[in-house]
């Protein structure tokens, strides 16, 4: 199975690599042709996280201007950079119809931690999946999360319907600032903890 995976890994990006050279064998028309203003977000289900607790971040994709019938079927890989100092990946869940082609796999990059995933099969409006992360860092601190495609220069990402065709969307990260808990949770905490003390107190 991972064998079968990997070749078909491998015929996409020789794809991919063709009709980029393609591109460029034809001139800057065809180029302009399939650069859209399609747009790959990162969005955050809060923009403020509580350290030492968990958090989402869904990858959204806007495809609507992208070549390619509609409805249509999107795909494309990306890399994801954060501060390991402040956030640690969990993983990475798909939505509706989106697979996943490759990855997720762990690296890092000057200094910065990274998660590469390549997804599949995705409408050309919605969320792919959803990143989560567990906030390390210290209440008062925050960081953001890069997004580009996996490779930069000759771009994956395509349109599959009715025929393959290469798209250079943009990209958006976000930026999430780490909080403390919350003082009402703080004494909802204290008081739940006085309660089981009480209750395990011996009875006169």
């Amino acid at each position: 199975m991972k064998t079968k995976k990997r070749t078909e890994f491998m015929k996409r990006q020789l794809t991919l690599t063709l009709v980029a050279g393609l591109m460029l064998f034809t001139g800057a028309n065809a180029q302009a042709a399939v650069f859209s203003a399609a747009n790959l977000s990162l969005l955050p289900a809060d923009n403020t996280v509580i350290s030492g607790e968990a958090f989402e971040l869904e990858l959204f994709l806007d495809a609507a201007d992208a070549p390619g019938s509609r409805p249509g079927l999107f795909g494309g890989e990306i890399v994801v950079d954060y501060d390991p100092v402040l956030f640690s990946f969990v993983s990475f869940s798909t939505q509706g119809t989106s697979t996943l082609f490759s990855g997720p796999s762990a690296g890092s990059q000057g200094g910065r931690q990274t998660v590469t995933l390549g997804f599949e099969n995705a409408p050309e409006i919605g969320v792919v999946g959803i990143f989560e992360f567990v906030a390390l860092g210290p209440a008062g601190s925050g960081g953001s999360f890069g997004l580009a495609d996996a490779d930069e220069f000759f771009g994956t990402f395509v349109s599959y319907l009715p025929t393959v065709q290469a798209f250079y969307p943009g990209f958006t990260g976000a930026e999430v600032a780490i909080v403390p808990l919350p003082a009402a949770a703080w004494l909802f905490a204290s008081a739940l903890g006085l309660i089981v003390v009480w209750r395990r107190q011996p009875q006169a």
